[in-house]
């Protein structure tokens, strides 16, 4: 998986996502690139010169406050540490630990707090704020959301009875999910997960020109740098 990571580094030493043939690389793709060769020590392979040149050059331009943390731990991982880059990140991310994670803030909101430990952030627990669950898609966010409270038990969870107790039929019928969602239900299961779950892995492993990456769902035709580290942190890389 790690071998052909440079297929996809851009001329500005960015990488672009797998299939995507021209263009520049993205912060996000390029941290899921440092995330995936850090699992085999060869992260300073992926974050070269280039690379640093072009991350200070978006820095001083400017960047989005995911891209900040990202870009921060990105040149942590490949020995590249900016103390105030660092700095700036873990600012953006006591932000989200200084309040509640809503609804509307889950998805952003773990995307960030996934990567605090690069940083050396966030020892403070994560509250959450309960909603009613009318839909589907509300169930899959309280999945989340719930991930992130270290400590479930401070939280009235009235309103996640049913979506709690229902969490082995919905992992007994994986195919709608996409690997964030199936992530958060996997970190909350009590118990046996079904083998449903092993089937679906396989069934998004591969897309065409890297057979050895994964796809966030099985609707998606392409690869995903983000869904190959989620299923290398799950346990399901074979």
């Amino acid at each position: 998986m790690v071998a052909r990571l440079p297929e996809l580094r851009a001329d500005d030493g960015l990488f672009r996502a797998p299939g995507q043939t021209d263009g520049p690389g993205t912060v996000q793709n390029t941290y899921h690139a440092v995330q995936l060769a850090s699992t085999v020590d060869r992260t300073k392979e992926i974050v070269t010169a280039e690379t640093v040149r072009t991350l200070r050059a978006l820095w001083s331009a400017g960047l989005p406050e995911a891209d900040v943390v990202r870009a921060a731990s990105i040149m942590v991982l490949g020995g590249h540490e900016q103390p105030e880059w660092t700095e700036a990140a873990r600012d953006i991310l006591a932000e989200v630990t200084a309040r509640s994670v809503t609804r509307d803030t889950v998805l952003g909101d773990a995307r960030l707090l996934r990567m605090a430990p690069h940083l050396g952030a966030v020892d403070d627990f994560v509250e959450i704020e309960p909603f009613p669950i009318e839909n589907v898609e509300d169930r899959h966010l309280a999945w989340s959301q719930l991930m992130l409270a270290d400590d479930v038990s401070r939280h009235d969870l009235a309103p996640y009875t049913d979506t709690l107790s229902r969490l082995p039929q919905d992992l007994a019928r994986p195919e709608n999910l996409r690997m964030p969602q199936l992530q958060a239900a996997l970190h909350l299961i009590d118990g046996e997960v079904p083998d449903d779950v092993d089937h679906w892995f396989v069934d998004v492993k591969g897309c065409e020109g890297f057979p050895e990456l994964y796809r966030l769902s099985l609707d998606e035709t392409a690869c995903s740098l983000e869904a190959s580290v989620l299923a290398l942190e799950l346990g399901y890389v074979q």
